[in-house]
Order: C-alpha cells, then structure tokens, then sequence
C-alpha cells in the first residue's frame, strides 16, 4: 500500500520481502537482510512499514501483530531527518494502514520514564484498561 504523506515527496509503504536489502541498507534498525527477510516473509506476524523521500527510506516502523492490534515496537529515523515530523508521520500513516487492514488500530508500550514517552504525548496516545504502560493510538 503505497499513499501520499502530507509532503508530496514523501511516501508511505508497508514492505514486503523484496525490499530487505533496501531496508537492510539504511542501516537504521540493527538488523540484517537475513532477519529483516525471516520477518517480511511473516506479514501476518510483523508489519515493517517506510517512508520515503524522493524513493528514499527515511523513516522505518517495525510492528508485530498483538490480538486485534500492530503493537509499535520500533520507530527508525535517518539522522538526516531527526527533527522533522517523519517519524509521526510514519506513526500515523501506520495507524490509518493498520485499520484499512482489518486491526483495531496501534497498541503502544510506553514506560513513562523513557524516550518514547515524548512520542507517545506528541501522538496523544490514549491509556487503555487498568494496566500501566498499556495506550492506544
């Protein structure tokens, strides 16, 4: 699924096996093309979703299915990009996929001492149920 991202030079798309060595080569999330292809070929299992700029990967998301929601579990930006609203785009471009693809929508994990803890305010993330560190987007 490939929808324009507010910029009309950035793009948004959900990857698949065949952009393993293009992700693999952003170096942005640690992980090999080996690992990055074990988890492209699981779609049902993970959801590893880019923004693109000029066909350039600036931003990567990976996401693993949890019940009826992706769970956001990892959010890369280019350094190039640091600064710029690219990875809440790429968060809420996620979010709008996840639900035209049948999930809920995007749960989030957030200890509140941590970094993500900044992101999740940006993206007014809603808490959900009795359990700490349990949100919605």
């Amino acid at each position: 699924m490939s929808v324009p991202a507010a910029d009309p030079a950035l793009t948004f798309r959900v990857l698949g096996p065949e952009d393993a060595d293009l992700a693999a080569a952003t170096g942005l999330s640690g992980f090999t093309v080996a690992e990055l292809l074990s988890e492209l070929q699981r779609p049902r299992d993970y959801v590893w979703a880019a923004l693109f700029c000029d066909l350039r990967p600036v931003a990567l998301h990976r996401s693993m299915r949890w019940g009826d929601f992706l769970l956001f579990k990892g959010l890369y930006v280019l350094d190039d990009f640091l600064g710029t609203p690219a990875g809440l785009r790429l968060a809420l471009l996620l979010r709008n996929y996840a639900r035209t693809a049948g999930y809920r929508g995007i749960a989030v994990w957030i200890e509140s001492g941590k970094p993500e803890r900044a992101i999740a305010a940006r993206l007014r993330v809603s808490q959900s149920g009795p359990i700490l560190h349990r949100f919605l987007l």
